[in-house]
């Protein structure tokens, strides 16, 4: 609280028409292996805060790494302020809350998640056909701070622990997984089962190619279809985005319908627990949940305060930056595709020559169109899956995503992180079903 107070004794003398302050302090622990050998046992705090300022049409921008430093700093920012000509632009609304968070802040115990690795690594020596494994575990406890000239006096606590792998086969063939959570003994216990699959797949023999085709129909896994739909509809939904590119803006604005009628999308950063959680935005915006596509039609955008003021509505709270060190822009949080009408078996039995897909390695879209490669891929004959074969990316445009065919099962991918400019690696959850992908095509 002390440091809440010494910084709004510093706004609130500064003369502009608004400005805000983000702060994060980190306090973060972790081991990595690299080749089956010890590379880092880290053990460190992180402080840095990033302030704007506007006045008379104009913003200036600047981060710091010390309250001594942001001192300086605002006395530069409104010397450059006064140096800058007079705009004709209003200022977008900001809300003014007050929320303080204190938890206790939980340590890992590194010398067990050491122990955990090590007893790995050996029992993968036992096989000899693998040639190494790479593992990454951090802990990191975050206090994010905002503070604004409105009077917004924000305090945001995170606990996050992950931990990656990679296993590395002499064939050259790996297995990768990231498990995100909050309990550490539930992050081992989901790391194990992984590592003993990717045990497993790195020793499969040699999987058989298939020929790239045109008009596929392939049964996407809900880990996939979850990418799918994030990448295409999600970023599309995303206003900064859509408002960037007018010839499409108008397009769905004349035409709405994106999806099936089955296909019902929203975005909730309020739910507690999962990797895309918050309370309050960057930009001090109250977290709320947003539907985005009802009944296969665009519902709304989401938004920051800038682009809400744009489209003459109020910010979908939906501001978000990697760090400190960068401004906030519109970022999906938690987003859940709601479940359909069709089972497993009756999606398949739709399929007479096609393909299933499972996880993902990389998914991307861009100007309508969308490229994904599974981690799993199998054929699937007269509704049934058949043999395992190499992936190949499954390639389209946003046309297909009117004929979808949605499943009765639901996912949570807790693991998520997202990458939008040059912000990478902000965490997401995305929750979603089976889905059917009718007149696709298949790459190698």
């Amino acid at each position: 609280m002390i440091m809440i107070e010494q910084i709004n004794n510093l706004i609130k003398k500064i003369p502009v028409e608004y400005g805000d302050v983000r702060i994060e302090k980190i306090n973060s622990n972790g081991i990595s292996y690299r080749r089956n050998t010890l590379e880092n046992l880290v053990y460190k705090t992180n402080f840095g805060g990033f302030i704007r300022l506007y006045d008379k049409g104009n913003w200036v921008v600047g981060n710091f790494s010390s309250l001594d430093n942001l001192k300086i700093l605002i006395d530069w920012l409104i010397s450059s302020l006064h140096q800058m000509k007079k705009k004709d632009f209003s200022l977008e609304s900001y809300e003014k809350n007050y929320f303080i968070e204190d938890k206790n802040q939980r340590q890992s115990d590194l010398l067990k998640i050491k122990s955990f690795l090590n007893n790995n690594i050996d029992k993968m020596k036992n096989h000899n056909y693998i040639k190494s494994a790479d593992f990454i575990f951090s802990d990191q406890n975050i206090e994010k701070y905002f503070i604004s000239t409105e009077g917004s006096c924000i305090k945001q606590q995170f606990n996050t622990l992950g931990m990656s792998f990679k296993i590395t086969g002499f064939s050259n063939r790996n297995y990768a997984k990231t498990t995100i959570g909050y309990d550490e003994d539930q992050i081992i216990t989901d790391i194990s089962s992984e590592i003993e699959k990717g045990i497993e797949r790195i020793n499969k023999k040699n999987l058989k190619s298939i020929k790239p085709k045109k008009n596929n129909i392939v049964l996407l896994d809900p880990i996939i279809a979850g990418v799918l739909i994030h990448e295409t509809i999600g970023h599309t939904l995303e206003a900064d985005s859509l408002l960037g590119n007018k010839k499409l803006y108008d397009k769905i604005l004349a035409d709405p319908f994106i999806g099936c009628n089955e296909l019902n999308i929203v975005d909730d950063a309020t739910i507690e627990g999962l990797s895309g959680s918050y309370k309050y935005d960057d930009e001090g915006t109250k977290a709320k949940k947003n539907i985005m596509v009802k009944d296969g039609i665009m519902a709304d955008l989401l938004s920051d305060c800038k682009t809400a003021s744009i489209l003459g509505k109020t910010s979908s709270g939906n501001a978000r930056s990697v760090s400190y060190k960068y401004l906030p822009i519109v970022r999906m949080s938690n987003m859940f595709i709601e479940k359909g009408s069709n089972s497993i078996s009756k999606l398949l039995s739709y399929i007479e020559d096609g393909y299933y897909a499972k996880d993902v390695i990389y998914g991307h879209h861009s100007s309508g169109k969308f490229i994904f490669r599974p981690k799993e891929f199998y054929e699937v004959k007269d509704g049934v899956i058949r043999g395992e074969i190499i992936p190949s990316n499954i390639t389209g445009d946003m046309s297909v995503l009117k004929n979808l065919k949605i499943g009765d099962d639901v996912e949570i991918n807790n693991n998520g992180v997202c990458h939008k400019g040059d912000q990478r690696s902000l965490p997401i959850s995305i929750s979603s079903p089976s889905i059917l992908l009718k007149g696709v095509a298949i790459e190698n």
